[in-house]
C-alpha cells in the first residue's frame, strides 16, 4: 500500500491547456458554442455572450470573458464606474470592466476571470475555472440590471 497514492482519476492529469481540451468539455457537459471570426470559443448562457481565450505567449492564460446585454445607457457612467469599484471590493471574482459601444454610445459592462496555467491543469480545474467565470458573472450582470434597472432576456421578447 501506498501512502502517497494519487487521489486523481484516471485521464484527468495536468495537461496544457488548449482550446481543443476546452471543446471536448464542453461536449461532455452537452453546451453549445461556436467558434467566432476570429477563433475565439464562444457560447451564450442566460441571454450573455462569453469567449474562452487562451492567451499568452505560451497560451498559459485561460480568459473566461462576459459581456452583460442589455448594455447600460451613456448617462449612467459615473454611476457605473461606483458600481464596479463597489463590486471589487466586495468580490474577488470577477474582474469588471466596461467598454464605450460604438453601436449607439452605450456603455458594455464585461466580466472576466483569469488563470495562468503554466504547468497545466486537470479537466476539474478548467471546469471548475469555468464554471467560476460564468457563474460570477452572472451574479455581477444580475446585480447590475437590478442597479441599472436593464430589462430582462424575458423582458427583451
Amino acid at each position: 500500500m501506498s501512502l502517497f497514492r494519487s487521489s486523481r482519476s484516471q485521464g484527468d492529469e495536468v495537461r496544457p491547456i488548449s482550446q481543443d481540451r476546452l471543446t471536448e468539455l464542453f461536449d461532455r457537459q452537452g453546451w453549445h458554442y461556436w467558434i467566432d471570426q476570429d477563433g475565439d470559443l464562444t457560447g451564450v448562457w442566460d441571454g450573455w455572450t462569453f469567449y474562452f481565450i487562451i492567451a499568452g505567449s505560451h497560451h498559459e492564460i485561460l480568459e473566461v470573458l462576459g459581456f452583460l446585454a442589455p448594455t447600460v445607457p451613456v448617462d449612467a457612467r459615473d454611476a457605473l464606474r461606483v458600481f464596479i469599484e463597489d463590486w471589487h471590493r466586495d468580490h474577488f471574482w470577477p474582474k469588471c470592466s466596461f467598454q464605450d459601444n460604438p453601436e449607439d454610445g452605450s456603455l458594455r459592462l464585461s466580466a472576466q476571470v483569469s488563470i495562468d496555467y503554466e504547468h497545466g491543469a486537470t479537466d476539474a480545474q478548467l471546469m471548475r475555472h469555468i464554471n467560476c467565470g460564468i457563474g460570477t458573472a452572472g451574479q455581477v450582470f444580475e446585480a447590475a440590471r437590478e442597479t441599472f434597472d436593464l430589462p430582462t432576456q424575458d423582458d427583451e421578447g
